[in-house]
């Protein structure tokens, strides 16, 4: 929100108009989460991931002084060009601007702007639109502007919050393995290590089994596992 004064002052085709106040509000915050899945490639490295990042972004209008000055000269009656100073979001910004406009008839005018500004910390921005005036009777640009319709300061207020913006993001990465894979000590997706027979000792042969297909006996044999090879 801003609470603020305005004024003008008028010479000739040259026009001194400003604004000045406070600004304040309250604190909000913007949380997103997006999640994204790798799969893995070959049996151990690199291990498959799934990724998991979550965006805080957060506004904060703190109570502080704003202001905003123009020095508009009128080129034509239709035609004005300005320079000014912007002092939003605790940041200063030169800004440079025209309006042309277009009488079409019935007290109505059209007209088109344009404003580039280049300010503190990289907040440089163009935009541009255009403006319709409603009125008994036509009038010329630089009348409509000193007799009728004061200057349109409220949509500054964007530029205002957009300099009071803090983004921050936080990434979690959990391993997915294939099928008949773990998570191994170094976090990373490996196999079960295979039976290795050096590793045995004390082999005993427990039973025999007999099979349709086959005409040898089978042997069903028992083992303690052991340290050392």
């Amino acid at each position: 929100m801003q609470i603020a004064s305005e004024g003008a002052y008028y010479f000739g085709r040259l026009t001194l108009e400003g604004i000045a106040g406070v600004e304040f509000g309250n604190s909000a915050s913007n949380v997103t989460t997006a999640t994204s899945v790798v799969l893995p490639v070959g049996n151990f490295v690199p291990p498959g991931l799934s990724t998991t990042m979550t965006f805080v972004q957060s506004f904060d209008i703190r109570t502080r002084f704003f202001d905003q000055i123009n020095l508009k000269y009128h080129l034509t009656d239709d035609w004005s060009g300005y320079v000014g100073h912007r002092y939003l979001g605790g940041l200063n910004a030169l800004a440079l601007g025209t309006e042309y406009a277009l009488p079409l008839g019935h007290g109505v005018m059209g007209s088109a702007f344009l404003e580039a500004r280049v300010g503190e910390a990289d907040f440089h921005g163009v935009w541009g639109g255009l403006k319709f005036y409603f009125g008994q009777k036509d009038k010329p640009l630089i009348a409509r502007e000193r007799q009728d319709d004061p200057p349109v300061w409220s949509t500054d207020t964007l530029f205002s919050i957009l300099n009071n913006q803090t983004s921050s993001s936080s990434t979690t990465k959990t391993p997915v393995c294939q099928p008949g894979q773990f998570i191994g000590p170094r976090g990373l997706c490996e196999f079960p290590t295979p039976s290795d027979i050096r590793l045995k000792r004390d082999i005993v042969l427990l039973d025999r089994l007999r099979t349709a297909s086959a005409s040898m006996p089978t042997a069903i044999c028992g083992a303690t596992p052991s340290m050392s090879a």
